[in-house]
């Protein structure tokens, strides 16, 4: 995200340097929004979802899915064993 906000800015910075008011303008509109937008995706929503995110409980391994590559042996009705 730190990323993404300061190689915007650095590529729209060339901009600050015109003496054209349409693209000074730009300039400080497209700053703007980068910080406002990047002070949201570091600071606010991790702020966010650490308040409002999932339980803090850690899930005991009865609870736990079975991986893609595991096995598991139920017995069937008949006796017999099957491999899930």
């Amino acid at each position: 995200m730190f990323n993404a906000v300061a190689s915007t800015i650095l590529a729209v910075a060339v901009l600050s340097m015109s003496k054209s008011y349409v693209f000074t303008i730009f300039f400080k509109a497209l700053c703007l929004v980068c910080l406002i937008g990047g002070a949201h995706g570091l600071w606010l929503l991790p702020l966010i979802l650490c308040m409002v995110g999932g339980s803090k409980e850690q899930v005991s391994q009865k609870q736990q899915p079975i991986a893609a590559g595991d096995s598991e042996v139920k017995v069937a009705s008949n006796g017999k064993n099957m491999t899930v």
